[in-house]
């Protein structure tokens, strides 16, 4: 997953902006990353260790972050930092967090790539490919671990009664969700909210469905909790990938 998205990134820049940067693959790092695994063996940090490198290959952009997955959902938080060679000092050029289903990898890798260099490049959730249902199953945020929700089915007014019967039957699945959630059993908690948006699906008008928007917007947002909330026992992947400008002749 990390080599696929990592070479997406690489992709994306040679591509877009083609005769500005070499990239240094691995293959001419591949003694540095030997003396890089023997300092890690000293507690040296990835932060310290990238740096070390760049500093040794005299590059002038730094692209590293972080990537991981759980659950067919993936979270991604990249930056890209700008090393001035005299003083060796670094600043940021750009920066963001993101998650996305695991089906939209290869897109988001090359917007990834595109994002990180140019400033004025902005990511358009309009341009999104479609899930096979034909909706859009993606959000841009940062991961923020939200406790607790303010959902509640009983809080949601309406006067249709066949809604009024669906919130109350969904009323018990509901409870169980947030409790779930409360004692950190987030998959347990998801796969409730899911399937109660599943039956709206199923069971509802899309007349109903309308009316029932601000609910089913609730319902997703704790969906994005559970999953922000358990991001943080996730196994992270570290991601470096070092830019040399080209040479003006």
């Amino acid at each position: 997953m990390e080599n696929r998205f990592r070479n997406g990134i690489i992709n994306s820049i040679l591509r877009n902006f083609e005769g500005k940067y070499t990239i240094v693959d691995d293959d001419s790092l591949s003694i540095l990353l030997k003396q890089v695994e023997t300092l890690q063996k000293m507690d040296c940090s990835d932060e310290i260790c990238m740096k070390q490198i760049a500093d040794a290959i005299d590059a002038n952009e730094v692209i590293s972050g972080t990537i991981s997955s759980q659950n067919g959902i993936i979270y991604v938080s990249l930056r890209n930092q700008i090393r001035d060679s005299k003083n060796l000092n670094y600043s940021i050029k750009s920066t963001f967090q993101m998650e996305f289903p695991e089906f939209l990898l290869d897109y988001y890798a090359g917007e990834s790539g595109k994002k990180l260099l140019d400033l004025q490049y902005n990511l358009d959730p309009h341009k999104v490919p479609a899930s096979t249902n034909g909706n859009l199953s993606v959000t841009f945020l940062k991961i923020k671990p939200v406790p607790g929700t303010n959902l509640n089915s009983m809080e949601f007014k309406t006067s249709d009664k066949i809604l009024v019967g669906v919130l109350e039957e969904i009323k018990e699945e509901l409870d169980k969700a947030i409790q779930y959630s409360r004692s950190k059993e987030y998959t347990e908690s998801i796969e409730i909210y899911n399937r109660i948006l599943n039956a709206f699906n199923e069971r509802l008008s899309s007349e109903s469905l309308k009316r029932l928007e601000p609910f089913v917007r609730e319902i997703q947002t704790s969906i994005t909790n559970n999953y922000n909330l358990e991001y943080k026992e996730k196994i992270i992947i570290w991601i470096v990938i070092f830019l040399i400008r080209a040479r003006k002749i």
